[in-house]
Parts: C-alpha cells; sequence; structure tokens
C-alpha cells in the first residue's frame, strides 16, 4: 500500500468514486438552496453539470493528476455563457464553484481518518487535497470568467448595433402608420414573432396639443401591421 501522502489521497478519492451519485446530490440541494437564481433557467444549470466537476476532481485525484492538467468539463463554458445570457451575475458562477469544492473536500478529508492513523501522513495529505482543489477551482473560475466576459461583450455590441439600426430604420417619416410598420417589421426580423402596436387615438387624430380636458380613459387603437 502506498504510504505517501500523494498516496492516501488517490486511495480516499477511489474510496468515493462509488459515491458520485451521492456527493452530486448533495452538492446540487446546496446549490438549489443557497442559489437558487442559478436553477431559475434549465438551460443554465442542471444535474449533469455537478456531475461532470465531481467526476472530473473524482477522478484526477484518483489517478494523480497535477492540478494544472484536470481538464474542466467540455460544456462548463458554454453553460457559463448561457447564465451570462440569462442575465445572472458572475459572481453568482464563482460562488457556485466554491460551494461545490467545499462539500467535496469535506467529504475528503473526513474519509482520510479511516484509512490511515497516522496523523503526520493525513496532515500532509490534507494539504495536498487543499492545494489541488483549489487550483483546479481556480483554473475553473479564470476560464468561466473569461467565457462570462466574452458573451456579456458580445451581447453589449449586439444591443448596441440593435439602437444604432433602429435609429436609422425607424421614424424615417412622420407618418405615423409608416413608423409603426417600421418598428413591428425591425421587431419581427431580430427578435420578435409577432409585433402589435398600441396608439392614442390622439396619434392618430394628429392633434397638434391635447385637449384641455381629456378624457378618464384615452381611446386606444391596436395595430397590427
Amino acid at each position: 500500500m502506498d504510504s505517501t501522502a500523494d498516496g492516501l489521497v488517490a486511495r480516499v478519492a477511489r474510496e468515493l468514486v462509488p459515491r458520485a451519485d451521492e456527493l452530486t446530490a448533495e452538492v446540487e440541494r446546496c446549490l438549489r438552496r443557497e442559489m437558487p437564481e442559478l436553477w431559475a433557467h434549465p438551460d443554465a444549470m442542471a444535474s449533469d453539470n455537478v456531475a461532470q466537476h465531481v467526476v472530473a476532481v473524482l477522478s484526477a485525484l484518483r489517478y494523480g493528476v497535477d492540478p494544472a492538467g484536470i481538464e474542466v468539463p467540455s460544456a462548463e463554458l458554454e453553460r457559463v455563457r448561457r447564465v451570462a445570457r440569462h442575465g445572472v451575475p458572475v459572481s453568482a458562477v464563482l460562488r457556485a464553484f466554491r460551494l461545490g469544492q467545499g462539500i467535496i473536500l469535506d467529504h475528503l478529508l473526513a474519509e482520510m481518518p479511516r484509512c490511515t492513523d497516522d496523523a503526520a501522513l493525513i496532515s500532509e495529505a490534507a494539504r495536498s487535497l487543499i492545494l489541488t482543489a483549489t487550483g483546479y477551482v481556480d483554473r475553473t473560475s479564470e476560464q468561466g470568467v473569461v467565457a462570462y466576459e466574452e458573451e456579456r461583450d458580445r451581447r453589449l455590441r449586439w444591443r448596441l448595433s440593435m439602437v444604432n439600426e433602429s435609429s436609422v430604420r425607424i421614424g424615417t417619416t412622420l407618418d405615423i402608420a409608416r413608423t409603426t410598420q417600421e418598428l413591428a417589421d425591425f421587431a419581427t426580423e431580430h427578435f420578435a414573432d409577432l409585433v402589435t402596436v398600441d396608439l392614442l387615438d390622439s396619434a392618430l387624430g394628429a392633434h397638434d396639443a391635447p385637449p384641455d380636458d381629456p378624457p378618464a380613459s384615452p381611446l386606444l387603437h391596436r395595430v397590427c401591421p
């Protein structure tokens, strides 16, 4: 039996591999309780996301992979981009990583005394384990922040281009019907399936000024271009 710190870390990871589903469920319960905003969007967070991280960490520890060599799950960066599209702050993404790390780390550390009564070995292995887990979370967080910022910047550029294009295409004449049609055309081309435009009766009547005593409930005209 390997009596080194790395050997002990590999052993406790091996002991937890059959319980990976239990670990995943515990991490998910914690995240759902502490960070419900992440679970409000099914396409941004799911049980599979948690399971991929648990398996990646346990496998790396079991086979002694260097922290820098632990691969971040391939679907993680796309998940972070979807989180950004839904407007969830990046701080929530980073906190989720830390919460998951804490739960897995607690289980690994609790397993060590069951494998050996060598206090010095446990202490050395615990330091190694913490360094590895922290290194993995740091790398995952760094890559996640980059992906989040790229998606955020992409959406900001898209919104700016929409504003610029709409300022050119909408309101080209003083004709109210033409303007509503331009608004509807622009919206359906870029982000809407159906558009209705509600107009006050005074807008269609082309009043130069509102009447002295407007009705309590102004008349509306709904236009479906």
